[in-house]
């Protein structure tokens, strides 16, 4: 009858031994800067949210050469940026990842730039302007998505 609560005293202790005997190392000296960094990203996204901006990009295989464009909206009344940044990111091959700089169609909210090549798969996209950032993915078989803010109301 004894055993019992004396099994969960010593269950306890050893708990206890693995608590204090296993605890996390220290975060290291560069997480300061990391940390910084990750939260600037956050607020860029956030702003791109905030702002209730939407770019819908595509691109055009059948050209020569292959063409992304993106057409630029805001709720907000954002204006367009001159350039756009787009970084690809191949899920797969690193060696396909490209970065384009899409410039401004005649200061409309079109853009513009040649591509080097498109290969099939899943892109990873990432769309920047100086303050604000907008990711998501891309099936090349589709040639299209639209990243950012898809609420009508």
């Amino acid at each position: 009858m004894i055993g019992i609560p004396v099994a969960a005293v010593l269950a306890s202790f050893y708990t206890l031994y693995l608590a204090i005997s296993g605890s996390e190392p220290e975060l290291p000296p560069q997480y300061v800067s990391e940390g910084s960094a990750l939260d600037a990203d956050f607020a860029r996204a956030q702003r791109a949210i905030d702002a209730g901006i939407t770019v819908r990009l595509r691109c055009l295989q059948q050209t020569t050469p292959a063409v992304m464009e993106a057409a630029y909206a805001a709720k907000s009344g954002v204006p367009a940026p001159p350039r756009l940044s787009v970084r690809l990111t191949h899920a797969t091959l690193p060696s396909l990842d490209q970065t384009l700089v899409l410039k401004q169609i005649d200061g409309t909210d079109r853009y513009r730039a040649e591509i080097v090549s498109f290969p099939s798969g899943t892109w990873l996209i990432e769309l920047s302007a100086a303050d604000w950032r907008l990711r998501g993915r891309l099936e090349s078989n589709r040639g299209s998505v639209v990243l950012g803010s898809r609420d009508d109301g």
